[in-house]
């Protein structure tokens, strides 16, 4: 609840224990030089949440938008 998010471009590199999925739906991510997928990230809970699942839930948990 509350937490803010940061819209960013995936990156491996933030993931805790390759982590590599959307926190809700469990919708894989992927590095993708050529087509880099941007996600919604929570810098506190190490977690990624992708982009329907964002729309889907932000209500119910009050997000913030770092930088919006």
């Amino acid at each position: 609840m509350n937490s803010t998010l940061q819209y960013i471009t995936y990156s491996r590199d933030l993931c805790v224990d390759d982590f590599l999925q959307c926190e809700f739906c469990f919708d894989k991510f992927d590095e993708d030089p050529e087509h880099p997928k941007k996600a919604y990230f929570d810098p506190i809970q190490k977690c990624w949440i992708c982009e329907e699942c964002f729309q889907d839930f932000k209500e119910h948990f009050h997000w913030i938008v770092e930088g919006s």
